[in-house]
């Protein structure tokens, strides 16, 4: 995407006029780099085990965030979890899965690339090595006092490989007004469904609550998965987004 395809698709281009500017931060980088200085640059945590990723003095910023990893856990991607705490608070501001954070839904690989989200190839589609892929997020996350990153082993089974990166900048005052990263997983297993033609969505009480927040934000998005248990047309429905207070109908209602 050059400059032109970002100023069209109304994006800001300031992401690349910032690297000709001048800033009095620091950037540094948390990583699982061999304390023994040899070349084993992962994580291994035990069952039941919760690892600091990294634990920052503010102010900053994260601007990067790459994992790769493997366990012999199929389905360890969704029983790792990652959590994230801004400036001190006691619940975190990001409780998600480690797959689910990237978008991999239900534990499989998917390769994908966005301006925020990329997960790429890394060893191979197949055979053990098949989870050795690149998750990163460049989601910017501002911080006044300290951020704290940890991950929990909440598999029955050592979780023996977590090589990560995480880069931020240090230094420089966040303004009052940066908004704090926030992320959250659920699911709904089974969903309940409507049954048209007997019965019609007028008010959305029987919607499937992606997010219920409180305060002044800004809503970046979300990764949906679904897995259709009883195949053929799995009737998504409508997305509605209900903003300050609304009843009927939504600030946003989409066609699904």
């Amino acid at each position: 995407m050059d400059l032109h395809e970002v100023k069209s698709a109304g994006l800001s281009s300031s992401f690349l006029e910032e690297m000709t500017t001048l800033k009095r931060v620091s950037s540094k980088r948390a990583s699982s780099w061999d304390r023994t200085g040899g070349n084993f640059d992962a994580l291994t945590i035990y069952s039941g085990d919760t690892a600091v990723l990294a634990d920052i003095e503010g102010p900053g910023c994260i601007r990067h965030i790459y994992f790769t990893t493997n366990h012999a856990d199929r389905f360890y991607m969704r029983k790792v979890i990652l959590r994230m705490y801004w400036d001190n608070e006691k619940t975190p501001s990001v409780e998600v899965p480690l797959g689910d954070f990237f978008g991999l839904g239900f534990c499989q690989p998917r390769y994908f690339g966005s301006l925020l989200v990329t997960v790429c190839p890394g060893a191979g589609d197949t055979g053990p090595n098949a989870a050795l892929i690149g998750l990163n997020s460049y989601f910017p996350m501002p911080f006044s006092e300290r951020a704290l990153i940890t991950i929990e082993n909440d598999s029955e089974g050592m979780f023996g490989a977590c090589w990560y990166h995480i880069d931020y900048e240090q230094g420089t005052p966040v303004p009052r007004d940066s908004a704090r990263f926030h992320a959250q997983w659920r699911r709904e297993n089974p969903t309940k469904p409507l049954d048209p033609p007997n019965e019609f969505n007028l008010d959305g009480k029987e919607n499937y609550v992606i997010l219920e927040a409180q305060g002044w934000g800004n809503y970046v998005g979300m990764f949906l998965n679904v897995d259709n248990i009883t195949g053929g047309w799995y009737g998504e429905g409508d997305d509605m987004i209900f903003i300050d207070g609304d009843t009927w109908p939504p600030s946003f209602h989409g066609t699904g």
